[in-house]
């Protein structure tokens, strides 16, 4: 029986050495950018509120390659873990066509919000990623789309990675793709003066005067097409007076009208201010909407969506809620709402001539 006893013990004893060898290697071999990325959603999901929409926009590098390979992960490691929703790349890339947004390398955090409030997100992820040496220092953070508070940053060295190593070498081919463009105009340069150089070769060895035919009126025609060019216009600057509309514009809230409408608008030096009322006729009171928070209330130029304006100023005048702007440029846009979820929003306002 102690004989049994002592067997069995032993090979406990195996089975335990067994897999801390087997499972050691794994841990061993494990690349530290993975562990890093791993470790800095755990963190950000004990960060960001439970159940929060998350947009992981872009972590800034000098190759989009490594840059690509640690947002995959990112979306991979919280979409799993179930604690947030992490909305798809795919649909950023469509919303980003959509509305013209453009961002390569360092995205500022204004721009980064901005996304993140037109995806309906409440929290949105970026970062950075640099090579100093033979390391990488890693930054990712978390904003919450409303307020601009970082709700946290995640900060690690990352001191032996092969994959950060590879990924980054790929960088190279990255910068020189974008090279062409720039040496096609350089490389058009030359041909276009080699042939007024060889024009008057070939004609001076000709003593055939009536050959003088050559200097041929073709080169002025060559020099017409650059009339063209002045054909670009400015667009008009914004005129001062007072906008009315008729019928008004009327907001919206996930393609459901509300009883928001624009009653006019005023244009007075550098400030544009938007009278809002609740009726489509006539005075009336307070909208449908959250206008009166200052901060959720923005007014983007269509034309250039990447330009946005916030609010200088808010009240009541009369039976009217006034939202004011300054340096407003853009004679069409919009006029957002994002405190609510979805956002209300004027879809299309265009100003023509002031009343």
């Amino acid at each position: 029986m102690k004989i049994l006893k002592l067997s069995a013990v032993l090979t406990v004893i195996a089975l335990l050495l067994f897999a801390g060898c087997s499972g050691s290697p794994q841990v061993s071999t494990t690349d530290q950018l993975d562990r890093e990325i791993r470790t800095a959603s755990t963190f950000l999901n004990a960060r960001i509120p439970a159940g929060s929409m998350i947009v992981i926009l872009e972590i800034e590098s000098d190759s989009t390659v490594l840059s690509d390979y640690i947002v995959d992960d990112l979306i991979g490691h919280i979409s799993n873990d179930g604690f947030h929703t992490v909305i798809d790349r795919q649909r950023i890339d469509a919303i980003r066509s959509e509305q013209g947004f453009q961002w390569s390398g360092e995205v500022g955090d204004d721009y980064a919000l901005l996304v993140g409030k037109f995806l309906a997100a409440q929290t949105i992820v970026t970062g950075t990623i640099t090579q100093v040496g033979n390391q990488f220092r890693l930054s990712i953070k978390a904003l919450n789309v409303q307020t601009a508070a970082v709700q946290g940053q995640y900060n690690s060295s990352i001191f032996s990675s092969p994959i950060a190593n590879t990924l980054m070498a790929s960088r190279s081919p990255i910068a020189t793709s974008r090279m062409p463009s720039a040496t096609a105009a350089a490389n058009q340069t030359p041909a276009a003066t080699a042939p007024a150089e060889t024009a008057p070769a070939a004609t001076a060895p000709t003593t055939t005067a009536p050959a003088t035919t050559a200097p041929t009126t073709t080169a002025p025609a060559t020099t017409a097409p650059t009339t063209t060019a002045p054909a670009v216009t400015a667009p008009a600057a914004l005129r001062p007076g007072t906008y009315t509309f008729f019928p008004r514009p009327r907001a919206s809230q996930g393609g459901v009208d509300r009883n928001a409408y624009i009653e006019r608008i005023v244009v007075r030096g550098e400030f544009l201010t938007i009278y809002i009322t609740d009726r489509p006729l006539g005075t009336g009171s307070y909208p449908e909407g959250a206008w009166s928070y200052n901060s959720t209330v923005i007014l983007q130029d269509i034309d250039r969506p990447a330009r946005v304006t916030n609010v200088s100023n808010a009240g009541w005048e009369g039976n009217h809620y006034f939202i004011t702007f300054s340096n407003v440029t853009a004679t069409r846009f919009r006029l957002m709402d994002t405190y609510s979820n979805p956002n209300y929003i004027f879809d299309e306002i265009i100003l023509g001539d002031p009343d």
